[in-house]
């Protein structure tokens, strides 16, 4: 079993301890096992200015300084028990129902989760369902269609993200039963999330050459949107070297109703040190954001029921580990994982009267709930779960209320029994008719997502160029 004190980066003071004691706004040396290497210490005066390794901003929004040196794990400490409390087989029973069925002969799971805030929905090859009330409303999907949330439903068709040979994707707008044309989608990707009451913001990276990629924030209903940190060109214009932002290249979107907003991504512009996970977040007054860069060489799963409460799951930086960064609305604290076993989902459940939170960790083969994981001078050990006798792989995990609902080779399980299987199957790979026809363009520039010049209208075909000939770098509208 890992020692799960936390790696605490404070602006106070910057305690590391994963073998040895520690309590927060203390140092205290890490007394790992006999030959094992203990973690360097730090203290706030002796960190640099911000944008260095892994600071923390105050509550008044001030970015506080990071560690001169990485942050590490004990080196040596012992590998945790794949078991923290009993084996799977002894796992404690939960209710499973299946109730949207996949092809399980299949070793990963034709079904996903699509973000939808604080509700559910699921797609598959052919097809999406969102959960009303207790019952899997479906709908078809045509190839190439993506279905998206904010504010209200969003569908961006003929869209293949991060493609040389894009097509002609577009974005639609649900109303009522319907889907009504809203713009052409001249991006490369595109990652949506409910923001404040009625509007939806969008990260899109732009059509160009790359990477370097850059990203735009916009509102898709219209209205300003906060500006992402631009970075200084690092060549001439046109050369796929130019840096247009700080963030290279955005992951994932985390939006709140109080305006608080988190970009997360890979590497920074100009680079200055191997690529890591960076994060970009603006508090509730807007205003210039705050760059930080995270100890993560990979981002994985992310929990984030409040902009105080933020879960990421990724590999440390140091030595590919899986481990957990929890961030409370002040700073961020390095958790050693409770479990031995990769993570590969995660979900927050709220207190309630009858329990306390707890924080859900999904692995290739074994589900555990760790309760009170935010509790102050140490957590409690997770403790184990059964898998839906039928799941085998699973690999995405949600929690909806006080429900759980799992992703698996087999198909999309909950612990709620009053829900009703969905007849319909989502993985069918047989094509939805196509039955969307946008307006005539009325203007090379009728789109806020629409590029100046049309020179990419057919980057693949025809008079235009691929995206990989040299010296093609429009400007972009947005």
């Amino acid at each position: 079993m890992a020692d799960l004190r936390p790696v605490v980066l404070s602006a106070a003071v910057l305690t590391l301890a994963a073998c040895g004691s520690a309590t927060k706004g203390s140092v205290a040396a890490g007394t790992c096992p006999s030959g094992a290497s203990a973690m360097p210490r730090a203290t706030a005066a002796s960190m640099p200015s911000a944008g260095g390794s892994l600071g923390t901003v105050s509550a008044a929004g001030s970015a506080a300084p990071a560690a001169a040196d990485e942050p590490t794990l004990c080196a040596s400490c012992p590998a945790a028990s794949s078991s923290p409390e009993g084996t799977p087989a002894e796992a404690k029973p939960l209710d499973w129902h299946l109730v949207v069925k996949a092809e399980d002969e299949l070793d990963v799971s034709p079904l996903t989760f699509v973000p939808w805030g604080d509700e559910l929905a699921v797609r598959g090859q052919g097809g999406w369902a969102r959960l009303v009330g207790t019952r899997l409303e479906s709908e078809c999907l045509a190839e190439r269609e993506s279905i998206l949330h904010g504010a209200s439903a969003w569908l961006a068709t003929d869209f293949m993200p991060m493609s040389a040979c894009p097509g002609s994707p577009a974005l639609w707008q649900r109303q009522g039963t319907n889907w009504r044309f809203s713009r052409e989608l001249r991006a490369h990707d595109l990652l949506t999330a409910a923001w404040t009451p009625g509007r939806t913001l969008a990260v899109t990276i732009p059509w160009r050459f790359g990477p370097p990629w850059g990203y735009e924030l916009t509102v898709l209903e219209g209205g300003a949107a906060p500006r992402p940190t631009r970075a200084g060109p690092s060549g001439p214009k046109g050369d796929a070297g130019r840096c247009y932002t700080r963030l290279q290249e955005p992951q994932a979107l985390l939006a709140f109703p109080t305006g608080e907003l988190f970009v997360f991504g890979m590497g920074e512009c100009p680079a200055i040190e191997a690529e890591r996970v960076v994060v970009e977040r603006w508090g509730v007054r807007g205003g210039k954001p705050v760059f930080e860069r995270l100890p993560l060489a990979y981002l994985g799963e992310v929990a984030a029921p409040a902009p105080d409460n933020l879960w990421l799951q990724g590999t440390f930086v140091g030595d590919n580990r899986s481990v957990l960064l929890h961030f409370d609305g002040l700073g961020w604290t390095l958790l050693p994982p409770p479990l031995s076993d990769p993570l590969t989902g995660l979900a927050w459940e709220a207190a309630t009267e009858e329990d306390v939170e707890a924080l859900w960790l999904l692995t290739a083969r074994s589900l555990w709930r760790w309760s009170s994981p935010r509790e102050p001078g140490g957590v409690a050990e997770p403790v184990a779960f059964a898998l839906p006798a039928g799941c085998q792989v699973p690999s995405q995990l949600r929690q909806l209320r006080h429900e759980l609902w799992l992703s698996c080779h087999s198909g999309i399980y909950t612990t709620n029994g009053a829900i009703q299987p969905l007849a319909e199957r989502l993985d069918d790979p047989s094509p939805c008719e196509q039955r969307l026809e946008r307006p005539q363009p009325r203007s090379p520039r009728d789109s806020k997502l629409s590029p100046r010049n049309r020179e990419f209208d057919s980057p693949c075909g025809g008079p235009s160029r691929p995206f990989d000939a040299p010296g093609v770098g429009p400007d972009f509208d947005f």
